[in-house]
């Protein structure tokens, strides 16, 4: 099994090197530095070996313990009440929603279908020797970051050890489970890349009760957790009796890999599968579609017609959702005087926190896939729909568009904040209640106005909807990173919301004349 582990590794760190030089080669101005021979190098080959290694140590002894601090420890040390209990019940909750999320086991990648079906390594074994290595990282990479945090808010160590252990045996009893299901009723192969929206739903209340009820004073003790550990060992032995004995991960894999469009055997069938598929979910059939306007105008008004499902139906399942919690919040504020001082604070010294939520509300790049797989996939190899001035048209089309459909939410927030500032105690200060308006509704046109941008500056997708552009990707990790470091981060209300808007609004001049001037030539289909 050793053996076969060695080749895996190897065989990741080779398609890993090539996919690096690949991104690097559709850069501008790099791709000209790079030759083709790059491919070949032994030597890159050796240094993409070290580097592997370095990132692999770096998951497990540096992003790991960054979840843990920034999901479990941080939030636990926020409330003001037995930070211990309180670390463990946001640990227990987070970790079911990682034993959901994070299976390795039902994850279909490429290094999965090029050594079980092109290279032929024995399915068994390759799946086991993976999985055990994705479970042994987790238990160092988890022990150390539990034995760190839990030893600071005063958990025992024996606690802090079994929490480790706690999680790779909640996995193997969920994933040993899954498989178990999935041979003996028949049902689908999960994919946890593909999780249903039911799923969702549930890991949002799993969410909410991790971090909601100790709001209320009410979260699971470390008695629970020890009764919990005792059942979820036990069936974990069993679980990983069954996946040893398992004979059918080969059939499991193909089952997976082709339901993900991994096997290239059929490229031009999947090809235009996906393109019919996605079309038939997002076109609305309900309605006659018609327009009054002509030109560009005319086409922009009946793809938004006949993707107003698509289009409103995200936006309006998130208002839903917004008013839900604002009604909630207001009920808590008023029931309890405690949660009213603390929203108050919040929405005096926490504003930074929104601009993650407004990042994962806005439908920029949904509605951009949308209207690639829609339209201009096929339009784009047409000359006239390339010229200046009907790229520009229809820029200025979709602008609006995407602003007012992003709007509606980000309405709703806008409003909501400085309601539970004036019921949470208000300020003395009135300027605050114009700032959060103000700031909620720039941070919504900004990532509006960023995602059509890079959308027609970058255009990264292929016909199958594929993202070709490593610039567009290292741009949207920008975009995700400065959000996430600023959700930790206090700052008063009208000194960050001021310098928000401002930004936006000088982001969003200088974006427009970078699409004005660029969009006409970078604009094209890959």
């Amino acid at each position: 099994m050793f053996k076969t582990f060695k080749c895996a590794f190897a065989l990741k760190n080779t398609y890993r090197a090539n996919g690096v030089i690949f991104s690097l080669k559709q850069i501008p101005l790099v791709k000209r530095l790079l030759p083709a021979a790059l491919y070949k190098s032994r030597g890159l080959k050796i240094f993409a070996n070290i580097v592997s290694i370095i990132l692999e140590l770096a998951n497990i002894f540096v992003t790991k313990p960054l979840y843990v601090a920034l999901m479990i420890y941080l939030p636990a040390i926020l409330y003001q009440a037995d930070t211990a209990a309180i670390l463990l019940h946001i640990f227990l909750l987070m970790t079911l929603i990682g034993v959901i999320m994070n299976s390795h086991l039902f994850n279909p990648t490429k290094d999965k279908y090029y050594a079980m079906f092109l290279l032929k390594m024995d399915p068994r074994e390759y799946t086991l020797t993976n999985y055990g290595y994705f479970l042994l990282k987790s238990l160092l990479g988890l022990g150390v970051s539990f034995i760190v945090c839990g030893l600071f808010v005063g958990l025992r160590l024996p606690t802090c050890i079994l929490m480790a252990i706690f999680v790779v045996f909640s996995k193997i009893c969920f994933h040993s489970f899954l498989l178990w299901r999935s041979q003996r009723t028949g049902r689908k192969t999960y994919n946890e890349n593909k999780p249903s929206p039911a799923l969702w739903i549930t890991i949002f209340a799993i969410l909410l009760c991790a971090y909601g009820l100790p709001l209320i004073n009410w979260h699971l003790s470390e008695t629970i957790f020890y009764i919990l550990m005792v059942p979820v060992v036990i069936f974990g032995l069993v679980g990983s009796v069954y996946l040893w004995r398992f004979q059918g991960y080969r059939r499991v894999y193909k089952d997976l890999l082709q339901n993900n469009n991994i096997f290239f055997g059929y490229n031009d069938a999947v090809k235009q599968a996906n393109i019919d598929t996605y079309q038939k979910k997002q076109l609305d059939s309900s309605v006659k579609v018609s327009s009054n306007k002509t030109g560009y105008g005319y086409l922009h008004e009946l793809f938004v017609k006949r993707h107003r499902k698509l289009l409103t139906r995200s936006a309006r399942n998130f208002s839903i959702g917004i008013f839900v919690i604002l009604v909630s919040v207001v009920a808590m504020i008023y029931l309890n005087p405690g949660i009213a001082a603390r929203a108050n604070r919040m929405m005096l010294n926490s504003l930074p926190l929104a601009l993650m939520f407004m990042y994962f509300i806005n439908r920029g790049q949904s509605v951009t896939q949308a209207m690639f797989m829609n339209c201009d996939h096929s339009m784009l190899t047409y000359r006239f729909y390339r010229r200046p001035e009907a790229v520009l048209q229809l820029f200025r089309q979709r602008l609006r568009t995407l602003v007012a459909i992003n709007l509606l939410p980000a309405a709703l927030i806008a409003l909501g904040l400085p309601l539970v500032l004036y019921l949470s105690g208000g300020t003395d200060n009135p300027l605050n209640y114009l700032v959060l308006f103000l700031s909620i509704i720039s941070m919504s046109v900004f990532f509006s106005v960023h995602h059509l941008v890079m959308y027609y500056l970058l255009q990264p997708y292929n016909v199958e909807l594929q993202t070709k552009s490593a610039t567009y990707g290292i741009v949207n990790y920008i975009t995700y990173l400065i959000p996430f470091a600023f959700m930790y981060i206090k700052l008063p209300t009208i000194a960050f919301g001021s310098c928000m808007v401002g930004f936006a609004v000088l982001y969003v001049i200088l974006s427009l004349i970078f699409a004005y001037k660029y969009a006409p030539k970078t604009f094209k289909l890959r």
